[in-house]
């Protein structure tokens, strides 16, 4: 949001950073949406934020992947494509020092619910890396 000063010049207003894991997941647990399955949303990002130690690299993404379709993400490299899609199928595990907030939700059911079958949920989400790297501590040979 912006305003115009007197002088003319563009006043910007950032919006406070967020400073913590835990401050981020109880915001978005004030925010938890119903799920759309009944719209045809497989597969649901909500509010998702990532961390490696103390830095904040993904903040509040959201978006849904319709039943069906093909989705792209475009960008350039270092802005979070593989990062934000390694949390939809929960390959974020793996790195040292990562973590997690927000939601994720295959056909309605949330992904990171305690209980959840990791396997099957790798089953239905996929993930195809641009080069071979089947685990961040193992060689192909491995």
């Amino acid at each position: 949001m912006s305003e115009q000063t007197e002088n003319g010049n563009q006043n910007m207003e950032t919006a406070p950073l967020v400073s913590s894991l835990s401050s981020v997941s109880a915001d978005a647990n004030s925010r938890r949406q119903v799920a759309t399955r009944a719209m045809g949303v497989g597969l649901e990002a909500r509010g998702i934020h990532a961390w490696f130690g103390q830095k904040h690299v993904l903040e509040d993404i959201s978006l849904d992947f319709w039943s069906g379709t093909v989705t792209a993400l475009i960008g350039p490299s270092g802005c979070g494509k593989s990062t934000f899609i390694r949390t939809l199928n929960r390959m974020n595990e793996f790195i040292p020092g990562a973590a997690m907030a927000g939601e994720v939700l295959l056909d309605g059911e949330d992904i990171y619910a305690p209980g959840t079958d990791v396997t099957k949920i790798r089953l239905k989400v996929g993930m195809v890396f641009q080069k071979p790297n089947p685990f961040p501590s193992m060689t192909i040979s491995d």
